[in-house]
């Protein structure tokens, strides 16, 4: 299961290890896609561990919600200190030029 962290508030425990995914459809243009090899995912404070940001390739649905291929991210989170509210910036670069950023809260509880 992929877990929507894009704009929202999700949580997760110290322990795990969880794929994540934000959702880039709605503020991309029409026709837009999100480069491969683009993305990337960032979080203060320091403290997760963050690997394999990719391009969400095939339609994927993240807690009820699609996001079309080639319109969203994936990434897999580990780690990160007990309550600790770390914001998760995902970062893309778009086929058009753009540059988009979306933040999201995940906290470690």
């Amino acid at each position: 299961m992929i877990d929507a962290i894009d704009g929202g508030v999700l949580t997760k425990h110290p322990g795990e290890s969880v794929v994540f995914g934000c959702n880039f459809d709605k503020i991309l243009n029409k026709g837009d896609t999100v480069l491969p090899g683009s993305p990337t995912v960032n979080a203060t404070p320091a403290g997760l561990t963050i690997v394999g940001a990719s391009v969400v390739d095939v339609d994927t649905v993240l807690l009820g919600q699609t996001i079309p291929a080639n319109r969203g991210v994936k990434v897999r989170i580990s780690g990160g200190d007990n309550n600790v509210e770390y914001i998760v910036a995902f970062t893309i670069d778009s086929a058009s030029g753009d540059v988009r950023i979306i933040n999201g809260t995940l906290v470690v509880k």
